[in-house]
């Protein structure tokens, strides 16, 4: 099964990141600040590929924690949305990895 273009985007992403603040782990005198930038970046790299992966690919056990399956027609997939992906100020709304918002009913 072939990737869909934003779960493969973000492990780029991804990749390029953890090669990078590994090769900033390995340089001599480096910069704390750059090496604290550095980790951010990988974080961030790994959150957003972990919440691609839990929308698009989730596990059996994660499918457990689902709130709402919806079909993204700006991505033309179903996509699997748990409490990671609810809207930070509006309870009842997930929202999409493509952005969109979607009422979640219980």
């Amino acid at each position: 099964m072939a990737l869909h273009f934003l779960a493969e985007a973000a492990f780029d992403d991804l990749l390029v990141a953890w090669r990078h603040h590994d090769d900033l782990k390995r340089t001599p005198k480096v910069a704390v600040t750059r090496l604290a930038a550095s980790r951010s970046a990988l974080e961030d790299a790994r959150s957003r590929m972990r919440r691609l992966r839990e929308a698009l690919y989730p596990t059996s056990d994660e499918h457990e924690d689902v709130l709402v399956t919806a079909l993204c027609s700006v991505l033309d997939e179903v996509v699997h949305l748990n409490w990671r992906h609810v809207h930070p100020h509006r309870p009842g709304v997930a929202v999409c990895i493509c952005g969109e918002h979607i009422a979640i009913h219980r």
